[in-house]
């Protein structure tokens, strides 16, 4: 898979992997009781595990190259909470 090989194809692309950024922050806007469950499952893939991947198979590579940056970044809505749906 592409998530698998990315950190590797970077290295190999780049000589290294030495900044890791997961950004993440997605929802699709409906209201909590019109939400789908197959939405929600997208949202955690996305916002969850999305970010758990990054991790899993960057951090090695960070590790070859002898340390980086790692920066896991989320919505402000998440703390903050909305009076609209985001």
């Amino acid at each position: 898979m592409v998530r698998e090989r990315l950190a590797e194809v970077i290295t190999e692309r780049e000589g290294s992997l030495n900044i890791l950024v997961n950004n993440a922050g997605a929802n699709w806007g409906a209201p909590l009781a019109e939400f789908p469950d197959a939405a929600w499952d997208r949202v955690l893939d996305l916002n969850v595990k999305g970010v758990f991947l990054g991790c899993k198979y960057g951090i090695p590579a960070l590790l070859r190259a002898g340390g980086g940056s790692l920066i896991n970044t989320a919505s402000f809505v998440a703390v903050m909470g909305s009076a609209t749906a985001q």
